[in-house]
């Protein structure tokens, strides 16, 4: 007997939970940034900046090369003075080189600094889109796709391509400097 209610129960439960509607949808936030007009941009404000980072890299660079032909070349009739001098005028452009690096590429420097500048905006537009889709398909959960927890989910809980096409189409469109190459 009690087995018995014990599966009707169950049966039940399992009827209940086909029945119910999903809440749930996911989206693969890796290729709304790469498909995104606003990310696009920003990605190529962010390539033009780096493009002149590594100019000024290659311009130290090439001094300091000069720098040691130049000393190559007048070694053998240079006083130890002038050794010296050489030697401490190549050290000092290396030391230049390296500040420039760290200034540009390292943990705090221009390029993160850039780089968050210049997707701050695009991730607020990609929240308030997520924000929209749920609300229009009463979602009670999105998930994303790239963060790596989801392991495997029915295509129909995709939203990705909505949440692009809020992004693409919104009329809120994040400050970016006016491009070059207007």
């Amino acid at each position: 007997m009690y087995r018995l209610a014990f599966i009707a129960l169950l049966l039940l439960a399992v009827v209940g939970l086909s029945a119910a509607k999903s809440t749930l949808g996911y989206i693969d936030s890796e290729r709304i940034l790469n498909e995104s007009d606003d990310a696009r941009e920003a990605q190529k404000l962010f390539e033009t900046e780096m493009d002149a980072w590594e100019a000024q890299i290659g311009e130290l660079e090439a001094e300091i090369e000069l720098l040691k032909i130049e000393y190559e070349n007048k070694r053998l009739v240079l006083t130890e003075a002038g050794h010296t001098e050489a030697q401490d005028a190549i050290a000092a452009a290396e030391d230049e080189l390296d500040q420039v690096i760290e200034n540009i590429y390292g943990e705090n420097g221009e390029a993160a600094r850039a780089n968050s500048e210049l997707l701050e905006p695009v991730m607020t537009k990609l929240t308030e889109a997520i924000k929209r889709v749920a609300d229009e398909n009463d979602l009670e959960m999105i998930l994303d796709a790239a963060a790596g927890g989801l392991l495997y989910a029915i295509p129909d809980l995709d939203y990705t391509d909505f949440v692009l096409e809020q992004m693409n189409t919104s009329s809120v469109a994040p400050d970016f400097p006016a491009s070059d190459e207007e």
